[in-house]
């Protein structure tokens, strides 16, 4: 699950996201060279990115709440209509009408309402990079309504340009079609593996968090630690089999006479922590006879640790501060005084923000 593949499906060892090259005895070496953020991290490594980001998010407890923090936090009563005339019963009359007709059934082909589907870009900002809006109208009685489009259909493949129809001369980069001015015209959205329809800018409303000036796609709010958060998992899923290994000893008989593993009822068996072979028995396999002393000890388990957990809180915690939340509020161990307040802080500025950037697409 975390290896990021390149166009070719081959694995991208050289370059993720950060512009740099992985040296096995120097670690991280960055690029010197200066470019625009769309050559530094070109498309198929930010489609790399927004697959890694949705698995990882999916399987990550904390990267997963603090999207969905993020999205209910900056939801909540937002967008709902508030009457400030005279006429109460009729202000309340307007309200139901929104929210029975209007906000009812918001995006026409899932059917979901308000709330709900503004809640679901939110979270898609975060863990793909980016949300799509497709303007339409529905079928019958030809009201306005609008659909999400997941962010991996919109796509293309290397750059190049269009030639005949009625984008004719557009450059075509990843998945956004561009006029010779550098104005967004289209874009190219694939509704099966390779049938697609350019959709005209006029009708898709993109939303996403830009942080360069020349930026035209978005990127998960976790891309600066995908790698950290993949290491984590895998070095959890490791003290998991160790837990279980260790888990299936329940004692250690120190008898004066070891039982071989010859005798019936007995087979031959190796510690998975220390290596020192011994004899466990089939009908009971949680117990462990040793040939040293007479006595039963009840084993114990003293891994992972302390100082494991806190290393994966370390990873966690750049992860969530990357993406401008409060680690408290994912789990983490609490901070002190002004350290703590700065994190709330941190979660506050973030729902505004968001808060912001939906209500400028709702417009």
């Amino acid at each position: 699950m975390g290896t990021i593949l390149d166009q070719f499906g081959r694995p991208a060892g050289e370059r993720f996201a950060r512009a740099v090259n992985r040296d096995t005895s120097r670690g991280l070496v960055f690029n010197r060279r200066d470019d625009s953020i769309r050559k530094l991290i070109p498309a198929c490594d930010r489609r790399a990115l927004a697959a890694l980001s949705r698995k990882v998010v999916f399987n990550t407890g904390p990267a997963r709440a603090c999207i969905t923090q993020k999205a209910q936090l900056t939801i909540q009563e937002s967008f709902m209509p508030r009457y400030h005339g005279e006429d109460a019963s009729a202000g309340l009359a307007a309200m139901d009408w929104l929210e029975d007709v209007y906000f009812s059934e918001f995006d026409y082909i899932q059917s979901r309402q308000w709330r709900p589907f503004w809640e679901t870009v939110s979270k898609a900002i975060d863990r793909d990079g980016e949300a799509f809006l497709l303007k339409t109208v529905r079928p019958g009685d030809g009201r306005h309504a609008i659909t999400a489009i997941p962010a991996y259909r919109v796509r293309s493949d290397s750059p190049s340009y269009i030639l005949g129809g009625e984008n004719d001369g557009a450059r075509l980069d990843d998945g956004v079609g561009y006029d010779a001015a550098g104005r967004v015209v289209f874009y190219r959205v694939f509704t099966s593996d390779t049938d697609f329809e350019d959709i005209p800018v006029e009708r898709m409303v993109h939303i996403f968090d830009q942080d360069f000036s020349e930026q035209r796609r978005g990127y998960p709010a976790f891309s600066h630690a995908l790698s950290d958060i993949l290491q984590g998992l895998h070095s959890k899923e490791l003290e998991v089999l160790r837990q279980i290994l260790c888990s299936s000893v329940l004692l250690l008989n120190r008898g004066t006479r070891t039982p071989q593993s010859t005798d019936a009822g007995f087979e031959g068996a190796v510690n998975s922590t220390t290596g020192q072979e011994m004899t466990r028995e089939q009908v009971a396999p949680g117990i462990y006879y040793l040939n040293s002393g007479s006595e039963i000890d009840a084993f114990q388990q003293k891994t992972p640790g302390r100082i494991w957990q806190d290393f994966q809180e370390a990873l966690v915690q750049e992860a969530v501060t990357g993406a401008g939340w409060c680690g408290e509020l994912v789990g983490l161990s609490p901070k002190q005084g002004t350290a703590s307040r700065a994190e709330l802080v941190r979660a506050r500025l973030s729902v505004r923000n968001r808060f912001r950037t939906l209500s400028e697409a709702a417009i």
